[in-house]
């Protein structure tokens, strides 16, 4: 879940709600996360992924929040 308003319609502006997103989509979400995970490093260095993403099933937008489902992975070694 992101609820960020500024980081949603800067990295998933022409992304909509929907069940069973194909590829392009997936990879936009993709492509996003790690854009909005770069910026949180940014500002708060400690912070570090405990899970990568990898696939999404649905992703729902509404206002100041977007919710993706989907698979992760284990937790990532490293991690906090």
């Amino acid at each position: 879940m992101l609820r960020d308003q500024t980081l949603i319609e800067r990295w998933f502006r022409d992304i909509a709600s929907q069940d069973a997103p194909g590829s392009e989509e997936q990879w936009n979400v993709f492509y996003g996360l790690d854009r909005v995970a770069g910026e949180f490093r940014d500002r708060h260095p400690l912070v570090r992924a405990e899970y990568l993403l990898n696939s999404v099933e649905s992703i729902r937008v509404a206002g100041e929040e977007m919710i993706v489902t989907g698979v992760c992975s284990k937790r990532v070694p490293g991690g906090r």
